[in-house]
């Protein structure tokens, strides 16, 4: 039985990992900022604001709502150019393998996984 589905211990998929979590962190700090700021600027209550905004978001056609989605997380795009060639040369997966090297608490992960399958 092959080691594989059960990952391996890489370095380059934590180091992937962790360029990808760190700037995921600061984007989403970056939105809730501008959603704060958006809220004072209209007179309403941030809950208020991330709700109209989500919704407005959600009823966007697929591909706006992911181009939506993608403006809001800028640092990203590069990085996942550097996972999917990384994935392809190694057969590694940077999630299961980096996960596994980094430590990374596993709602962290489930963070950086759900934002980067809504952005695509």
């Amino acid at each position: 039985m092959s080691n594989k589905a059960f990952g391996v211990r890489c370095d380059e998929c934590g180091a992937i990992l962790r360029d990808l979590r760190d700037p995921v962190q600061r984007d989403e700090q970056d939105l809730k900022n501008r959603l704060h700021r958006a809220a004072d600027a209209s007179g309403r209550e941030p809950d208020q604001m991330r709700i109209a905004w989500v919704s407005s978001v959600a009823s966007a056609p697929t591909d706006e709502m992911h181009t939506i989605i993608r403006a809001h997380y800028p640092r990203l795009a590069d990085l996942r150019a550097k996972q999917a060639e990384h994935e392809s040369r190694t057969g590694h997966s940077v999630f299961r393998d980096g996960w596994q090297t980094m430590n990374m608490p596993y709602e962290e992960l489930l963070k950086v996984m759900r934002v980067l399958s809504a952005i695509r």
